[in-house]
């Protein structure tokens, strides 16, 4: 099995890439969000839980509800504009105060989004899809 990210070779059941740190699905091995919940590829979803106390947490807690463990590291934060607490930098909504962030610009046009992405030195084509086995 090959990483879909960086394509390093990786033993047939891994769910983290050792080489890039990409999440993997844990059925299909498709690449997925950090603290991921569903794999949008196959449809597979799991619960996650602290590695320290093994109680399940939310993929929007920070910290776990059992033992204190700080999750900051694993993940990019920003601040909310409605009521200043750290989120999820990937949510729409945030978990606190239920305050909306508004998409107030989008790229659609590919080649400008490859240009962008070639100027900061980012992969511009999502790499081949591996065969089935």
């Amino acid at each position: 099995m090959h990483c879909p990210t960086c394509h390093a070779t990786l033993p047939d059941d891994a769910e983290m890439c050792d080489a890039c740190n990409q999440e993997l699905c844990p059925q299909c091995h498709a690449a997925i969000p950090p603290r991921a919940t569903m794999c949008l590829n196959c449809g597979a979803s799991w619960t996650l839980t602290c590695p320290d106390c093994g109680q399940t947490v939310l993929p929007i807690d920070l910290r776990c509800p059992a033992c204190g463990l700080s999750f900051e590291g694993d993940e990019v934060t920003e601040e909310c504009p409605h009521c200043g607490r750290e989120m999820p930098e990937d949510v729409d909504v945030c978990p606190h105060c239920g305050g909306e962030l508004k998409i107030i610009a989008a790229i659609l046009k590919t080649p400008v989004v490859e240009r962008i992405l070639t100027h900061l030195g980012l992969q511009a084509r999502a790499p081949p899809r591996a065969a089935d086995a």
